[in-house]
């Protein structure tokens, strides 16, 4: 699943790696994360194996092995047995923004790494009476994770929270916690500062717009969804049975179809992309085709099986609340629970105020809402026949979506190169935004990020397609579901989707391809149908 080819904006990091081997260390204008740790470890990585698209999503993808393996540490510092550390954990290497970000080169998974780290050392700080050398080991990570990403300043400041709260709680200020909250505060201080006065050829907008904020509110709103969707292997485990009360079952069951209609309108989880992650499964230039997860059946049964999950979660939480409700208060609360509410919360708020949003920015948030649930929960989680089914069914989604994305992605820069080649184009080819921002500035030679890339007519176009089968039993398949489209439940669109107008189509072409390549794919494949990657040009050449 690795492709010596960017992923969307991972071209950036690449090409700032390529600049340190260089020794050009004032970073690229369009650098929104500080980068910088994560810039090293990819030149000292590079120095071994060389700097390639490739050998730095080796590195990524070993880098979220770690992860994984710090994250199994938390969970024995829990006493959470065998079979549900196995459990939990393959969740969280499927995640589908992790196990997605493995392939690439960008910031998320490095950042997930240390702030697993630091996590795990305040963690036993908080639980062994203090013991200054995890708060010293999970300082340095935080300092590690803010030259990774700014955002990790808020693992420094929650603990410090967490420290106050338990002054304030004991009505006295000791000496150890004093010499803990200015060391803390000294170091986050001193790690924001390398990353302010680090040269940058320019400096972007840090912060969001006035009138952007409504619209952020919004996608925000959106977006909640994610947490229980992350983690609905999980949730159909909950050991709650919610038709055993009659009157909680008359209640709960317009619940469930409203949560199962407001799934099914928004399309939360597109048809054919289960789970939106920009531009891997992306909503702009949506085209619908019939194959193994674009189908009206696959899209009910996986709607169907959340909702539940997440109605049976609304009990369980609900429930928790009326038994615990006089320990909800935050200064009431265990130390270890106060830091993980804080750093989610605290995490996730910040969401509303930063300069850009995208859905792979709520993993910090998410991992401090996992590890809760673990933490607090694990005893009143089974793993059933329903919870195994729908982590297998997890597994399976984010695997062949990330196959097709990778096989489909490595024909088309393969053929873009090959066109390149062939007609002197690079600009003039249209394969997608990545290609051309990458080529661009790769023949400017360019580090600064501050070159203007200009729009050229496009001459050449690469795009994937495929063709229908004349089986019967496709056929058959086929027109079940246009029946259902017309007659029982309409097919909808990604929630927000646009469709380019007046793009040229492969399709319409195919009496002058230049190139035309066939690649393995479950999601066609597996329905009767082949699928290709295919170029060609407005022009003879």
């Amino acid at each position: 699943m690795f492709g010596n080819y960017p992923v969307n904006d991972d071209w950036i990091f690449v090409s700032q790696v390529e600049a340190f081997s260089q020794g050009i260390f004032t970073l690229n204008a369009e650098l929104d994360p500080s980068f910088i740790a994560q810039g090293f470890l990819g030149l000292l990585w590079g120095k071994i194996f060389g700097i390639s698209f490739v050998n730095l999503q080796i590195l990524t993808f070993l880098i979220t092995i770690i992860a994984v393996f710090v994250f199994i540490q938390i969970l024995k510092e829990f006493n959470v047995k065998k079979p549900f550390i196995i459990f939990f954990s393959l969740l969280l290497f499927f995640n589908p923004i992790i196990f997605v970000s493995a392939f690439t080169f960008m910031t998320e998974n490095y950042y997930l790494l240390f702030f697993l780290g630091s996590t795990y050392f305040y963690i036993m700080f908080l639980q062994n009476q203090n013991k200054i050398l995890y708060l010293i080991l999970g300082s340095i990570l935080v300092l590690v994770s803010i030259l990774i990403r700014q955002i990790g300043a808020l693992i420094g400041f929650s603990l410090i929270l967490v420290l106050l709260f338990d002054i304030v709680k004991r009505g006295k200020l000791n000496r150890f916690s004093a010499i803990s909250i200015i060391m803390l505060l000294a170091l986050v201080i001193f790690s924001l500062l390398i990353t302010l006065l680090w040269p940058r050829f320019n400096e972007n907008r840090k912060l969001i717009l006035n009138e952007q904020l409504i619209t952020r509110i919004k996608f925000i709103l959106l977006s909640l969804h994610y947490f229980p969707l992350f983690i609905f292997p999980v949730l159909a485990g909950l050991n709650i049975k919610i038709l055993d009360n009659k009157f909680i079952t008359v209640i709960l069951i317009p619940i469930f179809i409203f949560i199962l209609i407001y799934l099914y309108n928004f399309d939360i989880y597109p048809v054919g992309n289960v789970f939106y992650l920009e531009e891997l499964y992306s909503k702009s230039d949506f085209r619908s085709a019939f194959s193994l997860f674009d189908n009206i059946l696959f899209k009910s049964l996986f709607v169907t099986l959340t909702a539940f999950c997440i109605t049976k979660f609304i009990v369980f939480f609900l429930e928790r609340i009326r038994r615990y409700k006089s320990n909800l208060s935050i200064k009431n609360m265990n130390s270890v629970n106060q830091f993980l509410i804080i750093l989610g919360v605290s995490n996730f708020i910040i969401l509303l105020f930063s300069s850009d949003y995208y859905d792979r920015y709520l993993i910090p948030s998410f991992i401090c809402l996992f590890i809760l649930i673990i933490r607090n929960f694990a005893a009143e989680i089974k793993i059933n026949k329903l919870s195994i089914f729908c982590l297998i069914m997890a597994i399976f989604i984010v695997i062949f979506l990330q196959w097709e994305f990778s096989a489909k992605n490595r024909l088309m820069w393969d053929q873009a190169r090959k066109l390149s080649e062939k007609t002197g184009y690079f600009s003039q080819i249209s394969l997608n935004d990545t290609y051309t921002n990458y080529i661009i500035t790769k023949k400017e030679n360019d580090f600064t990020g501050l070159i203007e890339r200009k729009s050229f007519e496009k001459k050449c176009y690469v795009q994937d397609y495929s063709v229908e089968s004349d089986s019967n039993l496709f056929m058959s398949i086929l027109n079940l579901e246009d029946y259902i489209d017309v007659n029982i439940l309409e097919k909808k669109k990604p929630y927000l989707v646009n469709k380019k107008e007046g793009f040229p189509k492969v399709k319409k072409h195919l009496d002058n391809l230049i190139y035309n390549q066939e690649y393995f794919s479950f999601l066609f494949n597996f329905v009767g149908k082949r699928a290709f990657v295919a170029s060609w040009c407005n022009e003879n050449i």
